[in-house]
């Protein structure tokens, strides 16, 4: 490689060229079917409009800079935000259905040998903006599997989630909003066994979050200092970076001042057992999920969803796996409800292709008047063609 080259970015020749337009294109005339109106945006935008939708999730992978008039920007690491900028620029009507697909060039920086691969690769995909409910949501994943299906891949594994259940669960066991965000900030480690949960709980504790019930008066609330700082400790994947027009510090607060009452540690201890139960339940093969008469009534709940989801897609050509994974840590800042990602695995190693999900307060949470339901996916073109030609895109 010659000392001229930046790692994670690579030259394309004229065969890989033309195998990657014919991707496009066969992804861009499923969509076009579909009613989806082909949209382009700046390849630069505010460093603020990525890191309020993201968080610490994608701060640390910008490439920032500020421009020669002193504005912060950043080069895109993926398109939703750019479209639901447009879609408020616009003043969207929020009782009219936008279906929009889009194409082009991303940038994530990522270490030399992290194996994340290419730093800038081509994205394609498509935003649903106004519609909600399990069908559109079902449009979208049968989408998504028949664009990777148009390539060639002959199978691939599709995991399934949905933020939206977790969040329900919480609510019903009594869990407060600022609890809520602790403990989703928390999931995988929910998800690793009952000494991982015992330390969750004593984190909450320490955070003045939940209330022992064995400690004197004295120890039970901790002093708003001692709490900024551990929150902003354990939980700086979420508030690490830029977080928009609000301080890390405006940001705290709020969630502190948002629990109105004090919940113990065997309440929370429960909720989390609970939880975990959950997760453990719904997770692996679908065709090997089995839910019987004695399960709570939302992991009955969490399985129609699923089933229902799944069962009119029909995709030719391909063989698809689903596994469900209630315990995914992705997109917390941001996803509401459904979260899908679509994996190809052979022998050798399993490689991510593409995935999507529903964000149905991103529009409000980006400035917009109110939420707005929405959901999307977008695909890894370059790794995808990586997959069909069997080459390694690092």
């Amino acid at each position: 490689m010659s000392q001229m080259n930046i790692i994670g970015m690579r030259d394309i020749d004229e065969s890989r060229y033309k195998s990657r337009e014919k991707i496009i294109d066969d992804i861009k005339s499923i969509l076009d079917k579909e009613g989806y109106s082909s949209v382009d945006f700046p390849l630069m935008e505010p460093t603020e409009l990525f890191v309020r939708k993201a968080g610490g999730n994608i701060s640390d992978r910008l490439y920032s800079f500020t421009d020669p008039g002193g504005n912060k920007v950043s080069l895109r690491p993926e398109f939703t935000s750019s479209v639901i900028r447009s879609y408020i620029d616009q003043d969207g009507d929020v009782n009219k259905v936008k279906k929009m697909q889009y194409f082009g060039p991303v940038f994530r920086y990522s270490g030399i040998a992290d194996g994340s691969g290419l730093r800038q690769f081509t994205q394609q995909g498509c935003e649903v903006i106004g519609s909600e409910g399990i069908k559109t949501d079902s449009e979208i994943l049968s989408l998504a599997i028949s664009s990777v299906a148009a390539s060639g891949v002959g199978s691939i594994s599709v995991k399934l989630g949905n933020l939206g259940i977790i969040r329900s669960i919480l609510v019903e066991k009594g869990l407060n909003e600022t609890l809520m965000a602790f403990t989703l900030s928390n999931l995988s480690s929910i998800t690793s066994g009952s000494e991982n949960i015992h330390n969750v709980v004593e984190n909450a504790i320490k955070l003045g979050l939940v209330v022992d019930e064995v400690e004197d008066e004295n120890t039970k609330k901790q002093s708003g200092a001692e709490s900024t700082g551990l929150i902003q400790y354990l939980m700086s994947d979420t508030l690490s970076g830029n977080t928009g027009i609000r301080t890390k510090e405006e940001i705290i607060n709020r969630l502190i001042s948002k629990y109105s009452k004090e919940i113990t540690t065997t309440t929370y201890k429960d909720a989390l057992d609970a939880l975990n139960d959950f997760l453990n339940l719904m997770s692996g093969d679908v065709s090997g999920i089995s839910i019987n008469e004695n399960d709570p009534a939302y992991s009955h709940k969490a399985f129609r969803y699923v089933t229902d989801l799944i069962s009119d897609i029909k995709v030719a050509g391909v063989d698809i796996r689903y596994e469900v994974d209630f315990g995914t840590s992705r997109g917390l800042t941001y996803y509401s409800g459904l979260i899908f990602d679509m994996e190809f695995i052979d022998s050798q190693k399993v490689v991510a292709i593409g995935g999507g999900g529903r964000y149905d307060g991103l529009v409000k949470s980006l400035g917009g008047k109110s939420d707005v339901p929405a959901i999307g996916f977008a695909i890894n073109i370059d790794t995808l063609l990586d997959v069909i030609s069997g080459t390694d895109s690092k």
